[in-house]
């Protein structure tokens, strides 16, 4: 890395690119306050050479953006409204009717939609250069599995609970 070698969109910003990295490296200490400003570009280089990498191995190693009560949130939003639909209906007398679709919407706000976010966040990252028509093809794509996949464990739940349902003494 040599930031002497970056593309400036407006060429005439240069200068101005190049004093603030200096100011930068003279306020944080990098190096002293009287320091030349080839000398703070270069210790500017060093610092990006030597910083960069350890940030983005660190990122990479993440799975995710976000902590799991983040992608809970997310997933609330996306089902709380008929869990509390659900409830409501507890509340009349129809416990019968919506228990099975609230055990699953549960599975589905504590379980799949945080692995559904969480795969398709990790996919569309590793993807970022992607653009036109190829973006859209490849989104489809992780769209379709991101749905299909959890849709089909929350099937196989719902009928493992309707099977339980159905036998005598359960």
């Amino acid at each position: 890395f040599d930031c002497r070698s970056c593309v400036c969109f407006h060429e005439s910003d240069r200068p101005l690119v190049y004093g603030n990295i200096a100011s930068l490296m003279r306020a944080s200490g990098r190096v002293q306050p009287i320091a030349r400003e080839e000398e703070a570009l270069e210790a500017f280089n060093l610092m990006v050479r030597e910083r960069l990498p350890e940030a983005f191995a660190s990122n990479q190693a993440k799975l995710g953006s976000f902590r799991y009560h983040h992608y809970f949130v997310l997933a609330f939003a996306a089902n709380g409204a008929s869990m509390f639909d659900y409830l409501a209906g507890f509340s009349e007398g129809a416990w019968q009717d919506g228990l099975s679709d609230f055990l699953v919407d549960c599975v589905w706000v504590t379980m799949l939609w945080p692995i559904l976010f969480l795969t398709v966040e990790t996919l569309t990252s590793k993807f970022t250069q992607l653009n036109g028509f190829r973006e859209r093809i490849y989104f489809l794509a992780i769209y379709g599995l991101g749905t299909a996949i959890p849709a089909s464990a929350a099937y196989a739940l719902l009928r493992e609970i309707w099977s339980l349902a159905a036998k005598p003494g359960t």
